[in-house]
C-alpha cells in the first residue's frame, strides 16, 4: 500500500495540468510554498502549471522573489463551449455575429439551401487542469470566489490537500496534512523525499525556506521543533539564501511602518484571562505616519508573534483609501477589523458577527456604519463573550 506522499507523487506524475491555489489573503508561508510547488512540477517536467488566489496583490516584501508576479488574482477559462455545424450537405458560405453584454448571435450564411435545427450542436470541453493542488488551505470556502464560482470544477476534479494546520478539514482526495510540522513548507520538504535528491535546487529550497521563516516569523514562535531546525540547514545546504529571506522578511519596514507600529502599541490592550490583545488606528494615524493600510500586513503579523500569550488579536482601524470616503451620520469614516486567532480558536467563528471573510487564522470585515469608537465597544465586547463562551 503506498504512504500518502507516493500517493501524491503518483497523481502529480499522472497529471497533465495543474493547478496550485491558496486560501484568499494567504500568508508568506501559503506563497512560498505554492511557488515551491509550481517549481517542482515544472521540475517534474509538467509544463502547464498556474497558482490562483483570490484578489491576489504580490507583497512587497516577497518582490525579491520575480515568480510571485505569476499567481493569478481569479481564476478563469476552465472550459471552452463549442457550437458544432454540420456542414455535410449544406455548405457554409458566410458567418458573422454580434455580442453584447448580453447575448451573442451568430449568423450563418449557407451557399444554397437552408440550415436546420439539426444542423447544430454543442458540447462543453472538458476542464482545463486536471489535478487541483490547495496549500495552506483549511477547506475550500478559505479559497472564497476561486471555490464558490466553480464548485463544479472542484467536486469533479482531485484535489491534493497540503498544509499543517490542525484545523484543515481534510477534504481532498490525498491529504498531505502534517501538523507536527511548523510550516506548510516543512511540510512539503518532508513529502518530498519520496522524491529523492534530484528536483532539488536553490531556487526550490528559496521557496521552502522562505515558507518556513515567513510561518515562524523568523524562529520566534515556540512550536519550533528540533526537526525544524535541522531542515533548514538541509535548505541552506541546497543553496537557500537565508539572509537575503531575512532581509527582505523582516529587515525592511519603512520609517512610516514603524512608526504606525508605534501608535499601535501605545492603544494595545490586553485581556488576560480570555488571551486577547486589541488596538485601533484612526486616519489621522496614517496621515502622519505617512503610512497606507498595505503596511498592515506586516504590522498585523508583529503584533501576533509579538504578544507573549496571546491567542486572539484584533485591529480596527478607519478606512482612508479613496474609495473609502464615505462617512457615516456622525462624520466618521467606516471601520475595518482584522482579527487573527490561534489553533484551537477560529476567526472566522470569533466575527461571524461582522460577515467577515479569510479563514480560521485571519478574518477581515467592515463596519460601515460604525464609529472607531463604537466599532471597538462593540466588536470588543461581542468577542470576549465568544471566548467566554469556547474557554
Amino acid at each position: 500500500m503506498l504512504t500518502i506522499p507516493q500517493q501524491f507523487t503518483e497523481i502529480v506524475k499522472q497529471s497533465k495540468r495543474i493547478l496550485i491555489a491558496f486560501r484568499k489573503d494567504g500568508d508568506g508561508d501559503a506563497i512560498a510554498s505554492s511557488l515551491a510547488v509550481a517549481h517542482l512540477m515544472e521540475r517534474m517536467g509538467k509544463t502547464d502549471v498556474a497558482i490562483v488566489s483570490q484578489d491576489f496583490v504580490p507583497p512587497k516584501n516577497f518582490s525579491f522573489i520575480p515568480r510571485v508576479k505569476e499567481i493569478h488574482p481569479s481564476l478563469s477559462g476552465l472550459r471552452k463551449f463549442t457550437i458544432e455545424l454540420n456542414t455535410k450537405n449544406v455548405k457554409l458560405k458566410d458567418f458573422s455575429y454580434d455580442a453584447n453584454a448580453e447575448k451573442l448571435q451568430i449568423f450563418l450564411t449557407p451557399e444554397e439551401g437552408s440550415f436546420r435545427p439539426e444542423d447544430v450542436s454543442y458540447k462543453t470541453s472538458s476542464f482545463a487542469y486536471d489535478c487541483i493542488i490547495t496549500i495552506n488551505t483549511p477547506d475550500l470556502a478559505s479559497l472564497g470566489d476561486v471555490f464558490t464560482k466553480h464548485t463544479e470544477f472542484f467536486y469533479e476534479t482531485p484535489i491534493i490537500n497540503i498544509d499543517h494546520d490542525t484545523g484543515n478539514e481534510s477534504y481532498g482526495q490525498i491529504n498531505l496534512v502534517d501538523v507536527t510540522a511548523t510550516a506548510t513548507g516543512e511540510a512539503l520538504f518532508d513529502a518530498m523525499k519520496t522524491l529523492g535528491t534530484q528536483y532539488m535546487d536553490k531556487e526550490l529550497a528559496t521557496y521552502l525556506l522562505t515558507a518556513i521563516i515567513a510561518e515562524t516569523r523568523s524562529f520566534r514562535i515556540p512550536r519550533i521543533t528540533p526537526k525544524t531546525l535541522t531542515m533548514t540547514g538541509q535548505l541552506i545546504a541546497h543553496g537557500a539564501d537565508r539572509e537575503q529571506i531575512m532581509q527582505n522578511l523582516y529587515r525592511t519596514r519603512s520609517v512610516a511602518t514603524l512608526k504606525l507600529w508605534g501608535r499601535i502599541l501605545a492603544r494595545l490592550e490586553h485581556d488576560e484571562v480570555r488571551q486577547f490583545a486589541w488596538s485601533s488606528l484612526t486616519a489621522a494615524d496614517f496621515e502622519r505616519t505617512g503610512a497606507t493600510t498595505e503596511h498592515l500586513a506586516d504590522i498585523v503579523d508583529e503584533l501576533v508573534s509579538s504578544t507573549p500569550n496571546v491567542k486572539t488579536t484584533l485591529l480596527l482601524y478607519e478606512e482612508v483609501t479613496l474609495d473609502a470616503i464615505m462617512v457615516t451620520a456622525t462624520g466618521d469614516r467606516p471601520v475595518a477589523g482584522v482579527l487573527c486567532a490561534t489553533s484551537p480558536f477560529s476567526a472566522l467563528d470569533l466575527a461571524k458577527s461582522f460577515s467577515p471573510s479569510g479563514s480560521k487564522e485571519r478574518a477581515l470585515f467592515r463596519l460601515p456604519t460604525y464609529s472607531l469608537r463604537e466599532a471597538e465597544k462593540e466588536v470588543v465586547e461581542k468577542i470576549r463573550a465568544q471566548l467566554a463562551s469556547i474557554q
